[in-house]
């Protein structure tokens, strides 16, 4: 997939994208377990 995007946009815009995504999804990851509990489970919905 990143070669589709390299191919398009350009590998500086790539990289600059990627350094900039992969923290602020870790950190939304990390706030959500917070707000959310580490004791968070998802139970199966019976139709």
């Amino acid at each position: 997939m990143l070669g589709i995007e390299i191919g398009y946009l350009g590998i500086k815009f790539t990289i600059l994208r990627t350094l900039i995504s992969l923290p602020l999804f870790i950190f939304v990851g990390y706030i959500m377990e917070k707000i959310v509990g580490s004791d968070f489970k998802v139970e199966e919905v019976k139709a």
